[in-house]
């Protein structure tokens, strides 16, 4: 059975990661295979399946979403045919199917279910390729690994640097990179700043052009052997990992240079001195649900972490929201609170003014 669904927000160790892909390496498999060849069952009563030549899996619910958008389907709609009337789901998605025609899908498969149902084109960069490049790049850069995890969504590397720097009397931060890479459709092979401060270990993905690279999972190109949709291992799948690990070196490096830090420094010690209007702090639970992608439940969680912290400032609202990401519920979320709070620290003045009168007028109501 796969490990990766048991992955909470604390992450796993390297070794841990290593064994969890090697596993994988053994049990998944990738198949090229034409739309109106695909077909749509039961397994059980409420499990649907995909059938092509003579295989058969199970759908994950990557895999599920990806069909329902390929087919056009309202997610809605299909989710409610999966859950409640199975056949009616076969039978439209089995119409669609034949709609497609003659289009090629890739689809990829692990531990007996189809984990993902992409375009032809998809270029597989999978983990294995890159996880060791990537290490040995990070210990030549004198890095060291903080939170790393694999999920059925990506894997992910974060590691910090001996470079720092206080941001206010008392909070220092550290310089990091986060890499990430999905096997399943879900986001480019990804390297970007990735900064943690140290008193709290609050962490928050960083928005720098200089310091980020993203290498899309567009090229493809494969051919299978004849009537077999199996598809392998070619030198131009290892061809193109090794290209975008180049990639990645250089990005390690540039997360790694002090003065590229000390210009991110400069941008937070600059947003810590940016106040929100006290009227504005009640807003929080209803602007951060709207305008920036926290729940409501998150909101009400951030507006305590930011009160508590009594700094009211945009440093200290972005951290509120880094905080949550240690109550996340697996490691996908983390990274995605994370994400949110760099957004927030990267905010010009300009914008965080407009968020600030958004928060008061909130706050007002």
């Amino acid at each position: 059975m796969s490990t990766t669904m048991t992955s909470s927000a604390h992450g796993r160790t390297i070794p841990d990661i290593a064994a969890e892909i090697q596993r994988q390496q053994s049990t998944k498999q990738d198949y090229l295979v034409e739309g109106n060849n695909l077909r749509m069952f039961q397994i059980e009563e409420d499990k649907p399946a995909l059938r092509f030549a003579e295989f058969a899996y199970g759908l994950g619910d990557i895999a599920h979403s990806q069909l329902a958008a390929i087919l056009e389907i309202p997610a809605t709609y299909y989710n409610r045919m999966k859950a409640e009337s199975p056949e009616i789901l076969a039978l439209n998605v089995n119409h669609w199917l034949d709609e497609v025609g003659p289009q090629r899908k890739m689809i990829r498969t692990l531990d007996g279910k189809a984990r993902a149902i992409l375009s032809d084109r998809y270029k597989i960069v999978d983990h294995d390729a890159i996880l060791g490049e990537i290490m040995g790049y990070l210990s030549d850069a004198k890095a060291t690994i903080r939170t790393s995890d694999i999920t059925e969504k990506k894997l992910y590397i974060r590691a910090i640097f001996p470079v720092e720097g206080e941001v206010k009397k008392g909070q220092v931060v550290r310089a990091g990179v986060q890499i990430t890479n999905s096997e399943v459709g879900m986001g480019a092979v990804s390297c970007q700043a990735w900064t943690e401060v140290l008193t709290c270990l609050n962490g928050a993905v960083m928005v720098s052009e200089q310091m980020t690279t993203r290498s899309l999972h567009l090229g493809g190109g494969y051919a299978v052997d004849g009537n077999d949709p199996r598809l392998f291992a070619t030198d131009t799948i290892a061809a193109d990992a090794k290209a975008i690990s180049l990639k990645t070196r250089d990005i390690i490096r540039q997360c790694s240079d002090p003065k590229l830090f000390d210009a991110m420094l400069k941008q937070m010690r600059e947003g810590s001195e940016r106040m929100v209007e006290p009227v504005g702090v009640a807003g929080v639970v209803t602007v951060l649900p709207r305008d920036i992608g926290l729940t409501k439940a998150e909101a009400v969680s951030s507006l305590s972490y930011f009160v508590q912290g009594g700094d009211l400032s945009q440093w200290g609202l972005a951290n509120s929201v880094t905080r949550l990401a240690q109550d996340a519920k697996d490691f996908d979320r983390r990274v995605e609170l994370e994400t949110i709070g760099g957004r927030l620290i990267n905010l010009s003045p300009k914008e965080f003014s407009v968020l600030n009168d958004q928060l008061v007028k909130a706050g007002s109501n």
